[in-house]
């Protein structure tokens, strides 16, 4: 083997880029089974695989990986504790270069993220479980849950599951429990291909009923009157003059297709 590095310290979890040039790792403190010294310069680190001084990305995270087949940018796993409050786990990414740290995800619960080779799916671990979800590209932070509404959400493990990783097509996950490993097929699991629309919010789909009961309660303490034109609707396309009809129809349009 190669030794990129002479320097002493507790080093966990070493992932290359896809292109094959650069390593990044994790560095931790000593203490209990292992000495206390090298313990100071903790966090995730990039090095040239092909010999070089290692940089520090970030002063903390663990799980690194690469996904979407780039190597500009690794994903890490964090926890944020805030007194009085639940801690706030999150999956985050960062450039090579340290740069423009993005937060992707969060959730209340989870131990354990891994974002697919083809950067499409997201699995992660809470309770002791595996779940499985379409990995969100937008600019808005979202949540990871097994209850999540916003995106499907699948389980993928009958008993349990930890040291998630996927298949190098992505077709399948991979999971420890105790001495053995398991696997599963995506497509078994329920996955179906996702589409990213060009749309700022998901209009005209049952993803916005959430948001149904809190404008029907708007709606309801307005006063309308008789429009002085016909008012059509893009649920039933036909001209419309009742105040009372016409609340029901924007109510519907919200999740209605558009005909």
């Amino acid at each position: 083997g190669k030794v990129l590095s002479s320097a002493p310290g507790h080093y966990l979890s070493p992932v290359i880029s896809p292109d094959g040039k650069s390593l990044v790792y994790r560095a931790v403190g000593g203490g209990t089974l292992r000495s206390a010294l090298y313990s100071e310069e903790r966090g995730l680190y990039v090095q040239p695989v092909a010999g070089g001084k290692s940089r520090r990305l970030t002063r903390e995270g663990w799980g690194p990986h690469f996904a979407g087949g780039a190597s500009a940018r690794v994903y890490f796993h964090t926890v944020t504790e805030e007194s009085g409050k639940d801690d706030v786990r999150a999956l985050k990414s960062v450039g090579l270069d340290a740069s423009e740290e993005r937060t992707h995800l969060t959730s209340d619960e989870a131990s354990e993220y891994r974002v697919s080779p083809d950067g499409r799916w997201l699995a992660f671990r809470e309770n002791f479980h595996a779940f499985l979800m379409p990995f969100p590209k937008g600019a808005k932070v979202a949540v990871a849950s097994p209850d999540g509404k916003a995106l499907p959400v699948a389980k993928l493990t009958r008993d349990s599951g930890g040291a998630l990783h996927f298949s190098g097509d992505s077709k399948k996950l991979y999971w420890s429990l105790g001495p053995t490993l398991f696997s599963r097929e995506l497509k078994a699991a329920g996955a179906r291909r996702v589409v990213v629309l060009p749309v700022s919010a998901p209009f005209h789909c049952a993803l916005m009923q959430p948001v149904v009961p809190r404008l029907e309660e708007v709606l309801r303490g307005l006063s309308f009157s008789k429009p002085s034109a016909p008012v059509v609707t893009n649920v039933e396309a036909v001209p419309n003059e009742d105040p009372a009809r016409i609340v029901e129809l924007l109510l519907k349009q919200v999740t209605g297709s558009v005909r």
